[in-house]
């Protein structure tokens, strides 16, 4: 589904002219298909940053054993960074282009993090551990259980 001004998106895009190796798509509403088809066609993955705090699209991308540039103030930043799985920077035209050629040197080894980040972090057997590890603990721990004022403790 679209968000926000579809227009004056388009209008922004087309005013960036961005450097030329870097291309910029508006792509819209997809099927899960075209998405999935979409991160095995690319060589890198870049997400501004906007919105979600870790979008699964980036998930999905790392998924795929594909790189991730994400801006410097995403969720994802620090995991891409410190994981080697590409690279979080400001979100500007110049700072990307430079970036997708230093993933250019780089990008087997990236690539190859992006796919064990992927593996590590977000896989659901790791999920599902993670939260089972966790009920597990506030079971055993003492209860602590403040009636809210005005309502008796049981």
């Amino acid at each position: 589904r679209a968000w926000g001004d579809q227009d004056a998106a388009r209008h922004a895009l087309a005013a960036l002219a961005p450097p030329s190796n870097l291309r910029i798509e508006a792509r819209g509403g997809r099927s899960m298909t075209e998405v999935y088809q979409s991160a095995h066609a690319v060589a890198c993955f870049y997400e501004p940053g906007y919105g979600k705090s870790a979008p699964n699209s980036v998930v999905e991308a790392l998924a795929c054993g594909r790189p991730a540039l994400v801006a410097d103030t995403s969720g994802l930043a620090d995991l891409i960074d410190g994981g080697r799985a590409g690279a979080a920077i400001p979100r500007d035209a110049e700072t990307i282009a430079a970036a997708i050629d230093d993933l250019r040197a780089r990008y087997d080894t990236c690539s190859a993090n992006a796919r064990t980040l992927a593996e590590r972090i977000f896989d659901a057997r790791t999920f599902c551990a993670t939260y089972e590890s966790l009920y597990a603990t506030l079971a055993r721990a003492p209860h602590r259980y403040s009636a809210p004022v005005g309502v008796a403790a049981r």
